[in-house]
């Protein structure tokens, strides 16, 4: 909040949030997921962590995202 990000905007890189935030990595890495899991942040992976274009608008709100092959779900397409 402190930076006034905007929607696309890019997050310091994850050594140097977990210095500023005095929190361990693997704790940053835990409260990145949350927030990517509720549209707050976009993990692009070797790109970096982005502030989501329409924070808080789920996309994806019955989560199929988190099947990893959807073809084997009983009544896919």
């Amino acid at each position: 909040m402190n930076e006034h990000l905007q929607p696309g905007g890019k997050l310091p890189n994850e050594a140097h949030l977990a210095k500023e935030l005095n929190i361990g990595r693997s704790s940053l890495r835990e409260a990145m997921k949350l927030l990517a899991s509720r549209n707050i942040v976009t993990i692009r992976q070797g790109s970096g962590t982005y502030v989501a274009s329409s924070p808080g608008v789920v996309d994806d709100p019955l989560g199929f995202t988190f099947i990893p092959d959807k073809k084997a779900c009983p009544g896919s397409a």
